[in-house]
């Protein structure tokens, strides 16, 4: 079983990604409840013509989640093909990496190997096993973005439908206004009530659409950065291993 120590070549390459200068995304402001926060609010009926609502905002700081961090490699941890590979070499590359503090690169992936080869893991299942990681994290990122396509259309989806039910409602009322004068009260409430409610549902359209593109933009910064670190280390095993016998 992993453990946290076993998540640090994980975290070591988030915290590399940072140090080396990667370019932060444009902020983004959205409202930002937890995802299982539930606001209730009841209000009562405003006059006609009431103020907007005003947003609530979400600040996406640029930072890569941690979590998404930990949830890849979990995901990668629970998916862990039978036998050595390159998720035991992965972890065996960091541990080295502490022991071996100031050798070069090379030797350090060399000193990594041995131990590797020694568990009848030769260069060319390293880097199969490497890029079979590399392809399950790919359909993982689809598989989230499929999840997140899922959410949309149940909360922001379902939203503009009822927008859109609700301005028709308006339409319908402002005619008969004119056409029954008797009952313009009666309609003006009607239409305030359309109107908070549009105002609500625009405030939740903007925030739920905005929070769902804050963890795409987190899941993928997470995703991006292992998919390098593994890709990276695909290179250096070519580099360095290949001729290793």
């Amino acid at each position: 079983m992993a453990t946290d120590n076993n998540k640090s070549w994980w975290k070591k390459a988030l915290f590399d990604s940072e140090a080396g200068g990667e370019t932060s995304q444009p902020t983004q402001t959205v409202s930002q409840p937890t995802p299982t926060t539930k606001v209730n609010t009841v209000r009562k009926p405003s006059p006609v013509f009431s103020a907007p609502t005003p947003t609530p905002t979400v600040v996406d700081d640029g930072e890569v989640d941690e979590s998404y961090i930990n949830h890849l490699y979990d995901f990668m941890t629970k998916n862990n093909f039978p036998g050595p590979d390159y998720y035991e070499f992965a972890n065996s590359l960091d541990e080295m990496t502490s022991e071996l503090a100031g050798a070069s690169e090379e030797k350090i992936f060399q000193m990594t190997y041995k131990v590797a080869y020694k568990q009848n893991l030769p260069v060319p299942t390293l880097i199969e096993t490497a890029q079979k990681y590399v392809q399950l994290f790919t359909q993982h990122k689809k598989e989230f973005d499929d999840y997140l396509n899922s959410e949309s259309q149940k909360t922001v989806g379902v939203k503009v439908d009822e927008n859109t039910k609700l301005q028709k409602s308006n339409d319908d009322s402002s005619k008969k206004i004119e056409d029954l004068r008797k009952q313009i009260e009666t309609m003006e409430v009607q239409i305030e009530t359309n109107n908070t409610k549009i105002e609500e549902n625009n405030v939740f359209i903007e925030s739920e659409s905005q929070k769902l593109v804050i963890k795409k933009s987190k899941f993928e910064k997470a995703f991006n950065i292992i998919i390098t670190k593994i890709n990276d280390d695909i290179s250096k095993i070519k580099q360095y291993l290949t001729t290793i016998k």
